[in-house]
């Protein structure tokens, strides 16, 4: 029996790769719907490339219309989930732009000069910017995952405790993954290291950490010189640590 409280979708895809997504009551069949929509004028028939039809279907018409895959033949509900973590996302940071932006405006204003706090809120802010576009480069497998991703609780610099000696080329930095609750994942933190004259004199950040709870643990290779020492490099704390609930998907 046909549930009532379903409709069925029709998909027409066009030859530019374009598609238009109309919605037909649960009882209506395929060829039905095809005539339907053709009879209207508002289609070019040479310009169709194919009709994929959905039946009985419990999904919104914008479903379909924003987030159907074409090739595989399916709603694509990573990509919406992307769509609305981003909508909390932006109201979050915007918070937390706010907040820089008087942090800012204190250290112009302020007598003392400190062009490293300055940095530091410039790198943030650009971080904060560049999250709509990690998220989406970001390889989520469901959509549980999505909702539930933390791009907050930020590692943005490393410290040299030890400089080291004895390298001949840049060693291999390896960072803890966030180590947050299993659920709630981030961006895991990378970072290359800049030697001169076999000592590592800067640390560079790759890629900004997030969904740390506390400082991770961080491996610097040996150096390849006999009897030279081995570096030591040490993460500050977490920032930008805003409490929001991991989401579930039904």
């Amino acid at each position: 029996m046909k549930n009532r409280d379903n409709h069925n979708i029709l998909v027409i895809v066009f030859k530019d790769g374009q598609k238009s997504t109309l919605s037909f009551p649960y009882s209506t069949q395929k060829n039905d719907a095809v005539r339907q929509a053709l009879s209207t004028g508002e289609f070019n028939e040479e310009k169709i490339d194919k009709f994929i039809w959905m039946d009985e279907t419990s999904e919104n018409l914008s479903m379909y219309g924003d987030f159907f895959d074409v090739e595989k033949n399916e709603v694509d509900f990573v990509q919406h989930a992307i769509g609305e973590r981003l909508k909390q996302i932006r109201v979050s940071r915007k918070v937390i732009m706010q907040k820089l932006d008087i942090e800012m405006i204190k250290l112009m204003e302020s007598e003392e000069p400190c062009d490293g706090c300055r940095k530091h809120i410039t790198d943030m802010k650009k971080y904060l910017r560049d999250i709509p576009s990690l998220i989406k480069d970001y390889p989520f497998t469901n959509s549980n995952q999505v909702l539930a991703f933390n791009p907050y609780d930020n590692i943005f610099d490393l410290i040299i405790e030890n400089p080291g000696s004895g390298y001949s080329t840049a060693p291999t930095i390896e960072i803890e993954r966030p180590n947050a609750h299993p659920l709630r994942k981030g961006f895991p933190l990378k970072a290359e290291a800049v030697v001169e004259n076999g000592s590592i004199v800067e640390v560079k950040i790759t890629s900004v950490g997030s969904s740390y709870l506390s400082r991770p643990k961080i491996t610097v290779s040996a150096p390849d010189q006999e009897g030279g020492e081995q570096a030591v490099i040490t993460a500050t704390l977490p920032e930008n640590n805003v409490n929001l609930p991991p989401l579930v998907i039904e």
